[in-house]
């Protein structure tokens, strides 16, 4: 009696124990940051909100006519002032993009709630226009090279509509991306 009410309780204790790890790993949080000698203030289209807003042109149904089609693009400016003079050397600095909203080429959902567009995206591109791949659920963009003696900069994204598994249909369009500035 004593072994098969040990068996039990053991049997119990492991199912409760892979419970409990299964749901570690699908419950974690990541956090990523940096710690840098310099730091900027950041500013979009010339607006210091921490939620700016970028519109882009209402495009036409027959520019997305078909997947990989794209629309009249939308540039908008990423400014950083108040950074530290590098001094010695010129300082790279990169734009840290984060969404996951993302669909599998990389681009951001339409995750607008009403009256949204079907098979339409966001896509962004870097001040050399090369897009922003972000499948991984972030990416690293070029911004600019802060010059000695220099301390702020500029640079220019692009962000245009895409259209992805067949024709877009009419209605609104709505994503977000966060983003953070990497000194390093």
């Amino acid at each position: 009696m004593f072994k098969k009410t040990l068996l039990t309780g053991f049997v119990s204790l492991t199912v409760l124990s892979a419970n409990s790890v299964y749901a570690a790993q699908q419950n974690n949080i990541r956090f990523k940051g940096e710690v840098s000698a310099q730091t900027c203030n950041v500013s979009i289209n010339d607006s210091t909100s921490s939620a700016p807003v970028v519109l882009l042109q209402t495009a036409k149904l027959s520019e997305l006519s078909t997947t990989g089609n794209t629309s009249t693009p939308t540039t908008f400016s990423m400014k950083l002032t108040g950074c530290t003079d590098p001094k010695t050397a010129d300082q790279d600095i990169k734009m840290h993009f984060a969404s996951s909203n993302v669909d599998a080429s990389g681009n951001l959902k339409n995750i607008a709630t009403s009256s949204p567009a079907s098979n339409v995206a966001i896509q962004l591109l870097d001040p050399d226009n090369n897009v922003i791949d972000l499948k991984s659920g972030e990416a690293f963009a070029k911004a600019f090279s802060l010059k000695t003696g220099e301390t702020s900069g500029e640079a220019q994204y692009t962000a245009r509509y895409i259209a992805t598994g067949g024709a877009a249909t009419a209605g609104k369009v709505e994503a977000t991306v966060q983003y953070s500035i990497s000194y390093l």
